[in-house]
């Protein structure tokens, strides 16, 4: 989608229906980015935590024993979004 289609879209704006299509056609572009961008994608400790839905400290402790990869920038640490995703895979319980 080029730009002079955005505008037109935006023009059109005005139009609830319009409008909801534009926010779909921005939201899908956005995750098509990310998605192609995974191994760029930095999170420090606390969205990864909370993320991961566990404390800080419990991150902590899963870094010094090496069951989640991460990255070391200076003295700050910072998570990959496809290593989350291998650290939640590699712990999924199957029933």
């Amino acid at each position: 989608m080029g730009y002079t289609e955005t505008i037109k879209l935006l023009r059109r704006a005005r139009k609830k229906q319009a409008f909801v299509d534009l926010c779909f056609l921005l939201e899908t572009k956005i995750m098509d980015t990310l998605t192609k961008n995974k191994d760029s994608l930095l999170y420090n400790e606390k969205i990864t935590a909370k993320r991961l839905g566990i404390g800080y400290s419990t991150l902590k402790v899963l870094r010094r024993d090496k069951r989640i990869n991460h990255v070391r920038i200076g003295r700050r640490v910072f998570y990959r979004l496809f290593e989350i995703e291998a650290f939640i895979s590699r712990n999924a319980v199957e029933n």
